[in-house]
């Protein structure tokens, strides 16, 4: 399955449950399923998303800011943001 979201880099996300059932990757915030815009659209979940229970993306240890920026801003270039 193919991600185009900050969840893979996130310590609520459950990737176990990817090995069970590809249809359906869950999180703390998310424990039904984790909505499309953010899985694979990109939805920068560093903000409320309706449904979230209040719990945001968290890094899972130190994440390149340049990295997170590309998943959510993918038109700008790494680096470059702010210019």
């Amino acid at each position: 399955m193919m991600y185009r979201s900050l969840c893979p880099m996130c310590v609520h996300f459950h990737s176990e449950d990817t090995d069970e059932n590809l249809d359906l990757v869950t999180c703390k915030a998310f424990p039904a399923g984790i909505p499309d815009d953010i899985l694979r659209s990109g939805f920068d979940h560093r903000d409320p998303h309706d449904g979230d229970n209040g719990v945001l993306f968290t890094p899972r240890g130190p994440v390149d800011q340049d990295r997170i920026e590309a998943v959510v801003n993918p038109e700008i270039p790494p680096g470059t943001e702010g210019l």
